[in-house]
């Protein structure tokens, strides 16, 4: 069999990356194995405009919704779904602290933030003191539902190995890559956390951090908003909310904690006005860099090899746009902006 890329994982670089690279007319083979605990299906997928306690504006974030907005208006015509829904995120305030550095970034002119005038109707909803914040645009995307009619359609055309990709089966050699009696011009490794086991490219900095989020009904919540304070509360799949996220960077383990239930539970019975049932309580691994930007590029030693990995936490946002910057790569050799380009790893070595 031959085929001109083989992409290791399913996750969401592997699922932009690999539609990208059919666009153009390219057969791909997706390895992945469904039973792994991928952040991409698990993560909320909230796009926000700012980013931190100072609410600064995040990274590229005009450019790189262009392309998002894009990409999954295009994907979601492929899969007959809407994928990309703007939300307004509706900020509460734990302390007083909290709503004066908001206030003071509203007076310094933020396009993004600003104060809800009616927002007395929320009393209804949430017990509450002071000013309610209003972060815009959000965009919610539908990330469990996409991941799986995505996965779905790879299925039916017979484009995906359902396994976990065995390093002991790749054979490099003649510019070419073999893998169980499959040829390809070269392997992608967009494998998330599964970079832990990956030798080829275990001279980049990984980050990888560990997540926690709880499933909750609340019927009466209305759906069209996303609700923070403290902790965030999204629409997800099937009715339900997500509620999360930690983030952990030292933790023996990937399984979901008690201690984390407990402070959602508590949190929720003191700000929620509402009765709520916790469903589900997920957790997963998250795979970033140490200077939170991803790892684009061709191995050093095997140009057979590539990888499109560490998005991290803003992988719903920044992947469309790396993904087309990929593919332009591979297939017309335009250059990688060097923020992400894997070449950086060595230019600061010197």
């Amino acid at each position: 069999m031959q085929v001109d890329y083989i992409i290791i994982g399913q996750g969401i670089c592997g699922t932009l990356l690999s539609w990208e690279l059919m666009r153009e007319g390219n057969k791909v083979l997706v390895v992945d194995n469904s039973q792994n605990n991928s952040s991409s299906r698990t993560a909320c997928g909230l796009i926000n405009p700012v980013t931190g306690m100072r609410h600064v504006k995040s990274w590229r974030f005009d450019e790189l919704m262009e392309t998002a907005v894009n990409s999954y208006g295009a994907l979601g015509q492929d899969l007959g779904l809407q994928l990309l829904k703007e939300n307004l995120l509706l900020h509460f305030f734990e302390e007083e602290e909290e709503e004066t550095v908001f206030e003071d970034r509203v007076r310094q002119g933020s396009e993004h933030l600003y104060f809800l005038e009616d927002a007395a109707v929320w009393q209804n909803y949430f017990l509450f003191q002071g000013k309610v914040g209003v972060i815009h645009p959000c965009y919610m995307l539908s990330l469990p539902v996409f991941m799986a009619a995505y996965r779905k359609q790879l299925q039916n055309n017979a484009l995906l190995l359902e396994e976990d990709f065995d390093w002991k089966e790749l054979k490099l050699e003649n510019k070419k890559a073999q893998y169980k009696g499959i040829s390809s011009d070269k392997v992608i490794c967009c494998e998330g956390v599964g970079a832990r086991i990956n030798t080829y490219f275990d001279f980049l900095p990984f980050s990888f951090n560990k997540g926690e989020a709880i499933l909750v009904s609340i019927p009466d919540l209305p759906r069209n908003h996303l609700y923070m304070n403290g902790i965030k509360i999204a629409p997800w799949k099937d009715g339900l909310y997500w509620i999360g996220s930690t983030f952990d960077w030292k933790y023996d383990n990937i399984n979901p904690t008690k201690e984390f239930r407990a402070n959602v539970e508590r949190k929720l019975k003191n700000w929620l006005q509402l009765p709520f049932e916790i469903v589900d309580h997920i957790a997963a691994e998250r795979p970033s860099s140490t200077d939170y930007h991803p790892f684009l590029g061709l191995h050093p030693q095997h140009p057979e090899l590539a990888v499109f990995n560490g998005q991290g936490t803003k992988g719903c946002s920044q992947t469309p746009f790396f993904a087309k910057q990929m593919k332009e790569y591979l297939l017309f050799n335009k250059p990688l902006d060097m923020e992400v380009n894997i070449q950086r790893i060595f230019n600061k070595k010197r």
